[in-house]
């Protein structure tokens, strides 16, 4: 399950898997009404697009803020 949230189609690295353990612990705790492992899913599905659509400049740092900017 962890894999499939955190990660997408145009995935530029693949994580170590106590990375990702450590992303759903801390998305998954029970204080967060919106910056949840959902809302990170969602926005990894908007990357996909604009990597369809126009692509990236910089795709490993915007992959890595996605991930990581609400941990």
């Amino acid at each position: 399950m962890r894999s499939l949230v955190f990660t997408c189609r145009h995935a530029p690295v693949a994580l170590a898997p106590e990375i990702l353990d450590e992303l759903a612990t801390h998305y998954g705790e029970p204080h967060r009404a919106y910056h949840d492992a959902a809302h990170v899913a969602e926005v990894l599905h908007w990357y996909d697009v604009v990597t369809d659509e126009v692509g990236w400049r910089d795709p490993l740092d915007i992959y890595h803020a996605i991930l990581f900017h609400d941990v």
